[in-house]
């Protein structure tokens, strides 16, 4: 018995490491998604922890 592949989608799936908050608390979007500034997710709006350890939008963060 042989199998052969005809067809091969690989599908990615990632996620910030924040812990259990799952949304910035300045900006109150989720942190998978962008802050109110940006388009996309991703290196260009990167999540950051404050002092406090709580996950924050870089841009959210630096503005306040």
């Amino acid at each position: 018995m042989s199998i052969h592949v005809r067809q091969w989608r690989p599908v990615a799936v990632w996620q910030w490491e924040c812990g259990r908050q799952r949304e910035c608390g300045i900006c109150q979007a989720g942190l998978e998604a962008t802050c109110p500034g940006c388009q996309l997710p991703g290196d260009e709006c990167p999540v950051v922890k404050g002092k406090c350890q709580h996950p924050y939008h870089e841009h959210c963060i630096v503005k306040w």
